[in-house]
């Protein structure tokens, strides 16, 4: 529970710091009902939510970790190409720890790859001009945790604004309960 403890301080100390649970929940990725556990005034007879902690650390030290979970990637995004008839052309890292999922994913599949940035607070996109363009594409977006859809949503309408088109979603871990971030014209994310 040590870790837990740790997580609770931090989080504690940002409130204190005058940040919402919002921006802590963002912050830490963890979800509104941890956040809200652990400003309650938990007890250790209350059992923790169950998103409390990812071990996304054990996977990204390990470039061939990376590489498995891609493969993984790889299968799943070939799969939902097939059942639900799409093609894409490029694979969309987002954020710093979305990027060398969707680079591994983007090479076993021989698509382009490109990087967007998000920030959590203001949802400000960013493009990076050294990857793909993004204009009038589809893609597959890649990430590594969703905890409340907000930075994909984010992804997804930037990239209504270029006429791309977000065909699938692919994270290691979805702390939500939704299977999809939007049902679009355009495809599933």
């Amino acid at each position: 529970m040590e870790g837990i403890e740790k997580l609770a301080e931090r989080a504690l100390d940002m409130k204190k710091a005058g940040m919402s649970e919002k921006e802590i929940e963002s912050e830490l990725h963890l979800s509104a009902e941890t956040i809200h556990w652990m400003m309650s005034g938990r007890t250790q007879s209350k059992k923790p939510p169950s998103d409390v902690f990812i071990g996304w650390r054990s996977i990204g030290v390990r470039g061939a970790r990376v590489n498995l979970m891609c493969e993984i990637f790889a299968d799943i995004i070939k799969e939902e190409m097939t059942s639900h008839r799409f093609d894409f052309d490029t694979v969309v890292g987002l954020g710093m720890n979305g990027v060398p999922l969707a680079q591994a994913t983007a090479a076993i599949l021989n698509k382009d790859l490109a990087v967007l940035s998000i920030n959590d607070d203001t949802k400000e996109t960013k493009i990076y001009s050294n990857f793909a363009g993004l204009k009038n594409k589809n893609v597959v977006l890649v990430d590594d945790v969703i905890s409340t859809g907000k930075t994909m949503e984010a992804a997804i309408e930037m990239l209504d604004g270029l006429h791309t088109k977000a065909m699938l979603g692919m994270v290691i871990v979805n702390k939500t309960r939704k299977d999809a971030i939007r049902a679009s014209r355009y495809g599933r994310s």
